[in-house]
């Protein structure tokens, strides 16, 4: 056995061939994805979602923060 077979091992590789066909096939299954998302505005709801969700959680923090001085001043 050679000093390359032993280091590679048992295992065997793909061809470049076969990766190359990987790649191609997830780029237009990646792109496919992408072109859906814009046809069907799914980033503009996201963004309105996110800015609910941040918007709601300042909400939060802001009551959290007046019941505390509510709490230390009637004390």
């Amino acid at each position: 056995m050679s000093a390359r077979a032993t280091a590679r091992g048992v295992t065997q590789g793909f061809d470049r061939g076969f990766y190359i066909k990987l790649a191609s096939v997830s780029f237009v299954v990646g792109a496919a994805f992408e072109g859906f998302m814009l046809a069907t505005d799914f980033y503009p709801k996201i963004l309105h979602i996110e800015a609910e969700r941040r918007f709601n959680a300042e909400e939060r923090e802001k009551a959290i923060a007046r019941a505390s001085l509510n709490e230390r001043s009637s004390s």
